[in-house]
């Protein structure tokens, strides 16, 4: 691709370091009938990338993940834990090479590879570095504090990189994965309450419980199941409840909880459930708690797993 770019030179504060950082891309159109940028609406205002992006940094596990999910090879990658919270995407980017870690990219690194569009989520390794970002390449910033932010965050990627085809596919394979589980879990479904409560704030004696706003939440709701009363109307992802206040999930038939990668409840996800007031709940005398690294999805391809592990649990309820 012939790129005209002209050079800024940045000195990092405090080391004396003097970096060549590649300016604004220009696209020059002179004799061409079609363009080769558009402008892009972001959460860093508009931005103009090209039409057909060929090099695309992506700065974040959202980012990431959705380049993956819509068929895209993205050019640079974070350094991330391929077998922990990244395990579903371990082949799709392990030979990808690596731009530091997620939250201090290496800007050196991302101005070698020579991109030609930087994705990123609002996080402050994506703000605090916007400036620098942009000289190297056009950068789109997307707010991830949104509900439902994976949906968002992969329409908003997918647009940036010009692979509505991908989207479309992915999203076709989702509604079809739901569909199924809706049509043949349908009495089981019917008949159910389901919770997704995890232990995060245990040792101030509180535990989460998520609402059909959040990640898990937008594909319980997409899945058409009954929430437990005290998650039903919720707003705002989750909310933190008093471990004295277990009884709030009486009701549930099902409690999912964050668990390791050896299928062992997450250390406060296991205190939680061993309070008196979890040890009296239906669900856990019931033996129906589904402990999962994969509780929280961040993209298509983890809600598609997610759904498998529902499969799983829609199976034993039968």
């Amino acid at each position: 691709m012939s790129i005209s770019r002209r050079k800024l030179i940045a000195t990092s504060a405090g080391g004396g370091m003097t970096m060549i950082l590649a300016g604004p891309v220009g696209y020059a159109q002179t004799g061409t009938p079609e363009a080769t940028t558009r402008i892009i609406d972001a959460a860093n205002g508009q931005v103009e990338i090209p039409v057909h992006p060929e090099r695309t940094v992506a700065l974040d596990s959202y980012s990431a993940a959705a380049m993956a999910d819509i068929g895209v090879v993205p050019v640079g990658v974070p350094e991330f834990d391929l077998d922990g919270y990244m395990f579903v995407y371990k082949e799709a980017l392990a030979d990808i090479p690596t731009t530091g870690p997620v939250n201090e990219p290496d800007l050196e690194a991302v101005l070698l590879l020579e991109p030609d569009l930087i994705l990123c989520i609002t996080a402050p390794w994506g703000t605090d570095n916007l400036e620098a970002l942009q000289a190297i390449a056009p950068t789109v910033l997307a707010d991830y504090t949104v509900p439902n932010a994976w949906k968002a965050l992969t329409d908003i990627f997918a647009d940036a990189a010009g692979a509505q085809e991908g989207l479309d596919k992915i999203k076709e394979e989702y509604a079809n994965r739901i569909e199924e589980l809706r049509t043949t879990y349908q009495e089981t479904l019917a008949k159910t309450t389901w919770a997704v409560a995890i232990g995060w704030g245990v040792q101030d004696g509180m535990f989460s419980l998520y609402f059909p706003d959040s990640p898990p939440g937008a594909i319980l709701t997409d899945l058409g199941v009954t929430w437990v009363d005290a998650a039903r109307d919720g707003t705002g992802g989750n909310e933190q409840i008093s471990l004295e206040e277990a009884q709030v999930l009486e009701t549930a038939d099902v409690i999912l909880t964050y668990g390791t990668r050896d299928g062992e409840a997450e250390e406060s996800s296991q205190t939680m459930l061993d309070t008196p007031g979890f040890q009296n709940l239906p669900a856990v005398k019931n033996d129906h708690v589904y402990i999962w690294r994969l509780v929280v999805p961040a993209s298509y391809g983890e809600a598609l797993v997610f759904l498998d592990q529902i499969e799983g649990v829609l199976q034993d309820l039968a």
